[in-house]
């Protein structure tokens, strides 16, 4: 009988690429979760023979209803529905707490590194899953983390490049020439699947997910060199992380430490790892190709 793993998110970004990697690979029977069973993407899902399960990350026993009879879990919880660090990190301990009760076999958590024991400075949006992953694999639950690099699939949501003049782009990403990883987390799903294939390898473990690693400077010339003949301009910022966290929308001072706390030489992904977890990572220039038109939309 084939194994069940049961993807918490199944709608979202990261959820949804596991899904379909999942679905393609053919091995598991897979079960999504979500908030909402009647949303279109849902009823797509359930349409493909996933099993779609409502459930909440507050309510211990939707948890166990989600994950009973599980082999595997991928949890993945989200900062920015709440911007709450306290109720991130309660409910991804939640999930943890239920995943030992029900005798999950792997548990795969999506977090990420402690900005406040790197640089001693607070980043909500990345500690509540630091917190998380600490108490994960404190608890003796045979689990593993991913940790998911920058989004490339940002250039179209949260850090769109800023028109500053006719066909002229700003990319307010404020590296100060300091490298920095991507991820198209979108297709992220594939490698996330090959963890799940290898429990031996991966069972108390972290893996940091990339699919490059450049200056800002290279990504807007990568960007340049395939959007030229649409007369598309982009050119990194200027701006340094401080000045960044400054600026007037929420949450400006939280994504200024997490710029800040990139510059160092303490995140840690692995553009090796995530290739052999998956052959078929996308580093830029392939993600620009593969959604040049989506960018132009954008931008346009």
């Amino acid at each position: 009988m084939a194994k069940l793993i049961t993807v918490f998110g199944a709608t979202g970004i990261q959820g949804g690429s596991l899904v379909r990697a999942l679905l393609q690979d053919g091995s598991y029977k897979v079960r999504g979760i979500t908030r909402n069973v009647e949303s279109e993407k849902a009823k797509t899902l359930a349409q493909q023979g996933v099993e779609m399960v409502k459930a909440s990350m507050d309510d211990a026993a939707s948890l166990e209803k989600a994950m009973e009879g599980s082999y595997g879990v991928f949890a993945v919880t989200n900062y920015w529905e709440l911007m709450d660090q306290a109720k991130e990190t309660e409910m991804g301990k939640n999930m943890v707490d239920v995943a030992r009760k029900v005798g999950v076999k792997h548990f795969v958590f999506s977090g990420l590194q402690s900005v406040k024991k790197a640089i001693g400075k607070p980043c909500p949006h990345l500690e509540g899953k630091a917190e998380v992953e600490e108490y994960m694999f404190a608890s003796g639950l045979p689990a593993s983390s991913v940790r998911y690099a920058m989004y490339m699939d940002n250039i179209w949501a949260a850090l769109t490049p800023q028109k500053v003049a006719d066909g002229e782009f700003v990319w307010n990403v404020p590296m100060e020439n300091k490298a920095v990883d991507m991820i198209y987390a979108g297709e992220a799903g594939r490698a996330v699947a090959a963890i799940f294939k290898n429990p031996d390898q991966y069972i108390g473990k972290s893996v940091g997910l990339s699919g490059d690693r450049k200056t800002m400077s290279q990504y807007c010339d990568i960007l340049n060199a395939i959007l030229e003949a649409e007369s598309v301009h982009v050119s990194p910022t200027q701006m340094t992380a401080k000045e960044f966290s400054q600026m007037p929308f929420p949450a400006a001072d939280d994504l200024g430490v997490m710029f800040e706390f990139f510059q160092t030489e303490h995140p840690c992904y692995s553009r090796e790892e995530t290739k052999r977890l998956d052959s078929k990572t996308f580093d830029f220039q392939a993600f620009v190709k593969d959604n040049k038109e989506k960018i132009l939309a954008v931008l346009k």
